[in-house]
């Protein structure tokens, strides 16, 4: 039996609605994910691990350019949805 695939926005969208509750969808993509506080740096193992296991994507965290993708949704979801 296959594995319904998600899209990579349900992905982050469904994250973040476990994490902090449905509403915060439309507050988190104007703000600083990092910065305010909506992910720390477990938040982003995490996420990174998701990531990984979902979309087959490995994502280096030691890399700033990577890790800086973590501060914005819109960046984030560019990053998933490249590859």
């Amino acid at each position: 039996m296959k594995k319904n695939k998600v899209t990579p926005k349900e992905f982050l969208d469904n994250y973040f609605k476990k994490k902090e509750g449905s509403k915060i969808l439309n507050i988190i993509k104007k703000k600083n994910l990092l910065k305010d506080g909506y992910l720390d740096s477990l938040d982003v193992v995490i996420l990174s691990s998701s990531i990984k296991k979902n979309f087959k994507i490995d994502i280096n965290l030691s890399n700033a350019k990577n890790l800086k993708k973590f501060e914005k949704y819109q960046s984030l979801l560019k990053l998933i949805s490249k590859w």
